[in-house]
């Protein structure tokens, strides 16, 4: 009943303008310091995606291998393979992957690794060779289970997915007597997929913990690393003024349609809480150091839709309560603008709350559960509805009012219903 009543009482948010006002601008105080210490720790203030930025891509073909049990296994491999080679010298190259990305499915199933460049082109030549070989000898295999203690003379490789044919016993054995292993004996079971190793001394710690990588056998057949071309710098700008091109029309559309709907200081309003929206999406994105990319766009162009329509809900309310109290007067005093976005707030926030809140939960929900790609496009929408009902509930009505009182002339507003009558 106390939540009922909030709702029922007189709004005050023209008269507070300034706390209205002051809450983004704390925002965009904090997203600039933040944005400063990036641009000197980071060298960049947003983390740009390689659709913006440039980079490169690596194709790794894993077939029936990859599915839902092994891809985090898979994913986790490459990425370790990636952010870890390291150059001649043993320095790392500082390879940062962007994204991993899987694709096809049965025998076309693969992974797609995007990084961005660490260099000059020279460089990133050598980068990439290396980093398809580094791929190419570590996740092409089978790699056994081994029943065997420290102390043992013998034991047990088994292999999921391999026959042991031919003269495997005989290259294992030469392998094993390279490595400093006295070999007796190696048989392979009836079914070729294992095999028994016998020794003429006991292993130590250090050779039983070397036999996992020694009984490893290379999948030569297994797949394929592909270089999967580069994104240029020059493509990225084409994309990034695309991406500017493709906002400021749809900004451009809703302004002419509020003006059509309503009047233009409305849409002026309406096409500023908007401009808050981005800025604030842009604001959390910089903080939290999540990546921007081309699911940022889709983004930023469903909350600019979600968001107008929460304006447009405010607006229609603002409409009809011009026309109710236009002339009017209260407590012996002509109603102003303020007193109708008040009104038009009050009668509309419990519906704007309610449809954010349960929006709100479905996209946590993504949020939380989902793929770390559908994730990068959940967490701003997040931010958007957000940032999108704090401007249609108080930023748009509040300006609107302001503009009212600073231009009463520009808009002719509508007779209160049998205004005319009374006249005549």
């Amino acid at each position: 009943m106390k939540f009922d009543r909030l709702f029922q009482q007189e709004f005050k948010i023209v008269e507070n303008k300034k706390k209205v006002f002051i809450v983004p601008a704390i925002i965009l105080v904090v997203a600039l310091i933040f944005g400063i210490v990036y641009h000197f720790v980071f060298g960049s203030a947003f983390n740009l995606g390689m659709d913006y930025t440039g980079g490169y891509k690596i194709q790794i073909t894993l077939g029936n291998k990859l599915t839902d049990e092994t891809y985090d296994d898979y994913k986790n491999l490459t990425v370790g393979i990636a952010e870890n080679l390291k150059d001649d010298e043993g320095n790392l190259y500082g390879i940062k992957i962007s994204s991993v990305q899987r694709q096809g499915e049965a025998d076309t199933a693969g992974l797609l690794l995007k990084y961005k460049a660490v260099g000059s082109d020279e460089l990133m030549e050598e980068v990439n060779d290396k980093l398809q070989d580094a791929l190419a000898d570590s996740v092409f295999f089978f790699k056994p289970e081994i029943e065997v203690t420290a102390g043992s003379t013998s034991f047990t490789a088994t292999y999921d997915g391999i026959i042991l044919a031919g003269d495997y016993d005989v290259q294992l054995r030469n392998k094993l007597a390279d490595e400093g292993y006295d070999v007796v004996s190696a048989t392979t079971n009836t079914e070729k997929t294992a095999i028994t190793v016998t020794l003429a001394s006991a292993m130590n710690a250090d050779q039983v913990e070397k036999l996992e990588s020694l009984m490893t056998i290379s999948d030569n057949y297994g797949g394929m690393v592909v270089d999967g071309g580069q994104t240029s710098s020059t493509v990225s700008g084409e994309i990034l003024k695309s991406t500017l091109l493709a906002v400021s029309i749809a900004l451009l559309c809703m302004l002419v349609y509020i003006i059509i709907r309503f009047e233009i200081l409305s849409g002026i309003s309406a096409v500023v809480a908007l401009a808050h929206d981005l800025l604030i999406m842009l604001c959390a994105m910089l903080v939290f150091r999540i990546e921007i990319n081309a699911t940022f766009i889709a983004a930023v162009i469903t909350i600019l839709g979600y968001s107008i329509n929460n304006t447009i809900i405010i607006f229609d309310r603002v409409r009809e309560n011009l026309k109710l109290y236009s002339g009017k007067r209260m407590n012996g005093k002509l109603i102003k603008p303020a007193f109708i976005a008040n009104k038009s707030v009050q009668e509309t926030v419990w519906r704007s709350i309610n449809t954010t809140f349960t929006t709100l939960i479905t996209i946590s929900m993504v949020a939380i559960i989902g793929v770390p790609d559908i994730r990068v496009f959940a967490l701003p929408i997040i931010f958007g509805l957000l940032a999108g009902t704090y401007s249609s509930v108080f930023i748009a009505p509040t300006l609107w009012a302001m503009l009212m009182k600073a231009f009463p002339g520009k808009i002719k507003t509508p007779k209160a219903k049998g205004a005319k009558e009374s006249a005549k």
